[in-house]
């Protein structure tokens, strides 16, 4: 299990959306939100239309029956 988590965690850092800082015997991981943001920013806005449809069919639907 630590070991494919370890891999993962390398593909992460690769990538440059995790950092590793040392602190004695540990390794503590910090996401890099703007890479992040950056990297699922064009795949966010290809839904983004679907999700504000859907959401606003449910607000419709709630406040119908509420």
């Amino acid at each position: 299990m630590q070991q494919s988590l370890s891999k993962h965690l390398m593909v992460l850092r690769a990538a440059d959306l995790v950092s590793a800082a040392r602190e004695g015997r540990h390794q503590y991981y910090r996401v890099n939100a703007k890479v992040l943001e950056e990297s699922l920013a064009p795949w966010l806005t290809k839904y983004e239309r679907y999700w504000t449809s859907a959401l606003e069919r449910l607000r419709d639907a709630s406040e119908r029956s509420g």
